[in-house]
């Protein structure tokens, strides 16, 4: 029975989506505002590049509207439905690119951090051409939305759950960017703000569900083993504080020698009581993370010590097939 083990998106090539969700985007943009408001505002010329940093915050905001329309277009197995699809992908891709060289090179001011782009080396009369990549990036958008909801009528079982908080969410982040894009007045922006305020965690909740719930990505591996370590790390360092903050407290030191004593004591009882507490926190992280399933190793040492006892041979297969079912949470299983 082949399994599969979750790994970083630099080391799942075949899917996309982790590079989409990775966050790097929206990280780079609290930089480069924070960056830009030190350097220009708080403390004017004390770093150098403010105002590229200014720059690369606002460009942010059409890097995230590509990365919408590609988890849209990409979501849940990292492909586009099928290769006409792709296309939207490009083209998405392409209209950023000339969004992103409009707002490095195009003339005119930097909102919100009062000056003048110094970078501008294009001419003045680009900028009414400056709408065509917009509403081609919107209209992308709106595609890969498109394909996200074809997707979903032609889904089945568990994809289906997977697919649909997605979709409901993604109708909000869709109406929020045009009210952003297009509305007439800072009325309209502030309700595609309040709309994208609820869509971004609405659509980040769609994949935790989609996650957790519907076992998409196999990242039951991931949780087992991060709670493993939380509880083996909150062990030591309680184990730590206690004796040699604790009781280093109530002894006083002198010279600091009862100090090294206690953090050796601490060590020490860390290194003996290690195994026994990583094996019961490995227990909890099952139990939490597999409910009444069993762990492959468990499955098959189970199998093992059931097959050691003595039962008809018409019952081997109809046990074999219960225990596959109770293992790996299946809703059935036939022979």
């Amino acid at each position: 029975m082949p399994t599969r083990t979750s790994r970083p998106a630099s080391r799942r090539p075949g899917n996309a989506i982790g590079w989409v969700i990775s966050g790097v985007g929206w990280a780079i943009e609290h930089l480069a505002f924070g960056y830009a408001t030190y350097a220009i505002r708080t403390h004017p010329g004390s770093l150098s590049a403010g105002a590229f940093a200014a720059l690369t915050y606002w460009s942010i905001f059409f890097v995230s509207e590509l990365l919408v329309a590609l988890l849209f277009l990409l979501y849940p197995d990292g492909k586009a439905p099928s290769r006409q699809w792709r296309v939207v992908g490009w083209v998405a891709a392409a209209a950023t690119t000339v969004l992103l060289i409009g707002t490095y090179l195009a003339p005119g001011s930097i909102d919100r951090f009062g000056m003048v782009n110094p970078y501008a080396i294009l001419p003045e009369a680009i900028e009414p051409i400056g709408l065509a990549p917009f509403i081609t990036l919107f209209g992308c958008l709106a595609a890969s939305l498109i394909a996200l909801v074809l997707r979903f009528q032609r889904s089945r079982g568990d994809e289906r759950q997977q697919l649909k908080w997605l979709a409901y969410a993604g109708a909000f982040l869709l109406v929020g960017f045009g009210f952003i894009f297009f509305g007439p007045n800072r009325a309209t922006d502030l309700i595609g703000v309040i709309l994208l305020s609820i869509a971004i965690p609405g659509a980040a909740a769609a994949a935790g569900i989609a996650i957790f719930k519907y076992r998409l990505y196999d990242i039951d591996i991931v949780i087992g083993k991060t709670m493993v370590f939380g509880v083996l790390a909150a062990f030591a360092t309680a184990v730590y504080l206690g004796i040699v903050v604790g009781v280093g407290t109530l002894v006083g030191s002198r010279g600091g020698e009862p100090g090294v004593v206690l953090a050796v004591v601490a060590t020490a009882l860390v290194a003996v009581a290690f195994q026994p507490v990583r094996v019961r926190a490995q227990r909890l992280a099952n139990r939490l993370v597999y409910g009444e399933r069993a762990t492959p190793y468990d499955v098959l040492s189970d199998f093992s010590e059931r097959l050691a006892g003595t039962f008809a041979t018409e019952d081997l297969l109809p046990r074999m097939a219960q225990m596959l079912a109770e293992g790996t949470g299946a809703v059935r299983a036939d022979v």
